[in-house]
This record gives C-alpha cells, structure tokens and sequence, in this order.
C-alpha cells in the first residue's frame, strides 16, 4: 500500500469516537477545529460540548455578546481564538447568510480562517483535495523523510506544505483527519509508538533512530517575566472594582482587578496609575499579606500579587474613572470572563478574603 492508503486503513480502524465526526458540517468541524488548536482532545471535548450546546447555530453564536462568548472560553487560554471566532461567526451570518461556506476559496477569504482550518473544513465536509498542515502533520512528514528543515521558516513551511498536497489521497475527509489522528496518538512528541505505526517500515526517522530530533524549528522561544500586583478592593457595599483589560496584550476583553506593572520585583505597593487621584486619596486599609501566585504561558512567566484592600467609601464607576472599569457586587465577579490566574484565586482566596473585610 502506499502511504495515503496505509494511513487510510488505520484511521479506519482507530479512529477515534468523537461529536463532530459523527455528521460533519462545516459549522461543527469549524468550531471543533478552532478549539483544538494548541488544545489536547482531552481539555477541548468538553469546551466544544458547551459551545455547540449554548450556539447550535452559526446565528446563534453570531448574535451572543463577546463577553457571554469570552466567558465560556474561559480556562483554555489563547483568548483571541474565542474573539477571532466570534468575529468569523458575525461575518458567516452578513457575507453567507448564515450558511457556513465547505470550499476552500470561499472560508479562506474569511476573517479568522487561515490556510490549515480551510483546509481541514473543505476536506472534511466537501472532500476537497487540499491537504491540512498542523503540527501533527509536521511531525510525522518530518519523522518519516527525515526532513531538517526548520517548520518555522518560509522554507519549511512552502516544503511541508507542497510535500502534504502531493501525497494526499481521495477520500481526503479519511486521509487528513487519518495523518492528524496518527500524529495525536502515535507518532507524539515524546513517546512515539513507532513499533505499532503503520508508516514504521518505510520511515526514515524511525530506522535512523533519529525520529525524536524532528520536526526542526530554527529558534526557541524566549521566556519573558512580568511582574504584577492586582488589587482587590471592596467597598462598605461588599462592591469589587474590575477592570476590562484593552487591546495590544494578553487576555484583550477579559475582566481583572486593578492592576500595577511594576518592571523588577520588589515589595513596594504602587498604585495603579489612574486609581492614584481617585482612591488614594480615600480612607483605606490593606487586610493581609499578598496572596501569591506564578502563571506560565507560552511566551511569559507572570509573578503575580492580589493584594486585598478596604477602602470606606462606596465605589462608583463615573467619570472619575474610564470605561473600562465596572463595580459589581461582590457575589457577581464569578459571572464574568476572566483570565484563568484571577478564576484561580477566586476560586481557591477570595471567600476567604471577603471574612476579613467585614
């Protein structure tokens, strides 16, 4: 058999049992697919249950308010998936009437859509010959020709990509959801099952022994660490400040306490800039020691303080402050989105916190 049949064959008889495999359509496939991205099948099978649950519907999810979209997102991290597919979605309903293109031309031009979540549709819901390219394809094409060029070049990525269309095989919806699902389960990163693959007898990486050196990437991502104090106040109301953080950084539209960047760690408290002429000058008082916390992401490590304070006077978000502060009461700060750092203390500090104010 050839390599498209081989991977044809096993997918057949591995595959795994998953909703949006059952009937697929390019609004399911779509929205499985956006949710996967960097995500395990594990963390996102449970998050695509609640967006198909609470969006049937292309028009449904076009119409629900980003932050009611953010909030449901919440806890799988890269935010601008979640915004990118609201605005994809509210572009579906105004340029397609609703109806979710399946041919590649068409979801390309799409807002939000790039090459391989194209790809992935119109194969799979209109079995057309384009092939995906994910980093499950990376490795196994890698792995098996023995290919060092880096994937995060124009280079490799042209290479893998014109590699991938020439070996794709009809039915395309079976071959490239084959190639990805024997990259998620055997051929992984570190625990290949190369024994049991059904590509080992003619892959280079596996004979060479040298299958775990691929795929190449020219760079390694660098680690930058950022300091932050948030501030929890409550007011004599049991009133919390948030704030709704802007464009240009992590977490655009979610919802945090004020905040303070400070550029080295040290234990000074500074107050956030615009709350210095409004609240500082008020009676307050700080209830305990900082709870601390360290956040990992992808490209950063966040050295985190929530300091909590009482101030004795009731909040109100007027002109005094910008719009992208709100004060809710205390048993509403859960209902918003938030970044998963703040749903953490939240959930593990913030009843406790709330005894010592009163």
């Amino acid at each position: 058999m050839s390599f498209g049949e081989k991977i044809i064959a096993w997918y057949t008889s591995n595959k795994r049992e998953l909703p949006w495999r059952e009937n697929p359509q390019p609004y399911s496939t779509w929205l499985s697919e956006i949710i996967l991205q960097q995500t395990r099948v594990a963390q996102g099978l449970p998050y695509y249950t609640k967006f198909i649950t609470a969006y049937p519907t292309v028009e449904e999810l076009a119409r629900a308010p980003i932050d009611e979209v953010l909030k449901l997102w919440q806890g799988l991290g890269y935010y601008s998936r979640a915004r990118n597919m609201h605005i994809t979605a509210q572009e579906v309903v105004k340029k397609h009437a609703g109806i979710f293109p399946s041919s590649y031309h068409q979801l390309i031009q799409l807002k939000g859509i790039g090459e391989y979540t194209a790809a992935a549709i119109a194969s799979i819901c209109n079995q057309e010959k384009v092939a995906v390219v994910d980093g499950n394809v990376y490795r196994v094409l890698s792995r098996h020709f023995s290919i060092s060029t880096p994937i995060d070049t124009t280079a490799g990525k042209r290479l893998f990509k014109e590699l991938a269309n020439s070996l794709i095989l009809s039915p395309t919806a079976q071959y490239n959801q084959g190639i990805m699902e024997l990259g998620a389960l055997i051929c992984t990163p570190k625990k290949a099952q190369c024994t049991i693959c059904p590509l080992h007898h003619s892959c280079e990486g596996y004979h060479n022994n040298s299958h775990y050196a691929f795929p190449v990437k020219s760079k390694k991502n660098k680690v930058r660490e950022r300091y932050l104090d948030y501030f929890v106040i409550v007011d004599n109301n049991k009133s919390i400040l948030l704030h709704k953080r802007q464009s240009g950084d992590i977490w655009e539209g979610l919802y945090e306490f004020p905040l303070k960047e400070k550029l080295l760690p040290n234990d000074s408290i500074e107050w956030p800039d615009e709350l210095k002429n409004t609240l500082v000058e008020n009676d307050f008082r700080i209830l305990a020691d900082p709870v601390t916390a360290v956040h990992l992401l992808s490209h950063q490590k966040l050295i985190v303080r929530f300091i909590p304070v009482h101030i004795h006077q009731t909040l109100t978000a007027d002109a005094s402050l910008s719009f992208s502060y709100k004060v809710v009461a205390h048993n509403e700060v859960a209902s918003f989105p938030v970044p998963q750092l703040v749903h953490n203390f939240l959930d593990k500090h913030f009843e406790n916190l709330l005894s010592l104010y009163f």
